[in-house]
């Protein structure tokens, strides 16, 4: 997996976040890969209540199925390699928003391989 993306790469995605979005270095919690195999899946949840935003990477797309979902906006996200989608999972420490609950849906074949950043309020 580090092939595919390479820490080149994972920099690149943390030095983004900070400079598009004004997180300060402490504020970026480790990058975390997920793999889902066949009927692999993450049920509905919100990404916490002390995390400001989540940005989440597709890194490929050789699967079916697992598209993200948010059911209260009701839209849903295809992946392609190389999606990102980002969205702010609170308006301040403690207050989530609760139409960035959302899900992975099962994977229905191949295998689906995601990235995801969060970042935590800091100094506030």
């Amino acid at each position: 997996l580090l092939l595919l993306m390479g820490v080149s790469s994972m920099r690149v995605i943390r030095l983004w976040t900070r400079r598009s979005f004004g997180v300060r270095p402490r504020g970026l919690e480790s990058l975390t890969i997920t793999s889902y195999e066949p009927a692999g899946y993450y049920k509905v949840h919100h990404d916490g209540f002390d995390r400001q935003f989540t940005f989440l990477c597709y890194i490929n797309d050789a699967f079916e199925g697992g598209a993200t979902t948010f059911p209260v906006l009701g839209c849903s996200i295809t992946p392609r390699a190389g999606r990102l989608v980002a969205w702010r999972n609170s308006l301040s420490k403690g207050r989530p928003r609760n139409e960035m609950l959302h899900y992975a849906e099962p994977v229905i074949s191949g295998r689906k391989i995601v990235v995801q950043q969060w970042t935590r309020y800091v100094g506030v």
